[in-house]
């Protein structure tokens, strides 16, 4: 009986290491069942660029990209990209992010993890997970978000910025500013 009780608790440790090896966060190996069959093209340094009638549109840039062929999937590391306005004259919107997911050919990147955007006029939005849908022209998110300016602080619970316009909609903003006064 003794015997049989070791082997239980061994075995149930041996599972517990085996399901929780590794991390979920898109900087590992994905836990997909259907990616783990698939051995990825792995790219260093890799430079994605996309066009537009001649033009560049956006650039990322990563640490490392894992291109499953099968699924149409590009997992990222250390992700950092550039976004170009039509208007030429027009300083482009960066973003940075830990990690970064484009699924096929829908034009939709996803970022996660300490993302920051750098807008053209200088502000900075701060927030944990935003989407770059391309055909639509918008970023957008579903999380909650921090615009810091110069002299403002807004937080607000989802945002919406079309990259054509230039225009930032936050969804439920609370506004903190600095106002200094002479007394």
């Amino acid at each position: 009986m003794r015997i049989l009780t070791s082997g239980l608790i061994i075995g149930t440790l041996l599972l517990a290491i085996y399901f929780s090896w590794g991390s979920d966060s898109l900087q590992q190996e994905p836990r997909d069942r259907d990616l783990a069959k698939e051995k990825p093209i792995i790219l260093q340094k890799p430079v994605l660029s996309d066009f537009k009638n001649d033009r560049l549109t956006l650039q990322i840039r990563a640490k490392t990209a894992r291109i499953y062929e099968q699924k149409k999937l590009t997992l990222l590391n250390q992700v950092n990209g550039t976004i170009h306005s039509a208007n030429a004259e027009e300083k482009p919107t960066q973003f940075f992010a830990d990690s970064g997911r484009i699924k096929g050919n829908a034009k939709l990147l996803t970022v996660q993890g300490n993302v920051r955007v750098l807008f053209n006029d200088g502000q900075q939005l701060f927030t944990e997970k935003m989407n770059l849908d391309q055909k639509k022209d918008l970023l957008y998110n579903r999380v909650s978000v921090r615009v810091v300016s110069d002299n403002d602080t807004i937080d607000a619970d989802r945002m919406r910025y079309n990259i054509s316009s230039g225009i930032l909609i936050l969804i439920s903003p609370k506004a903190q500013f600095d106002t200094e006064s002479e007394f």
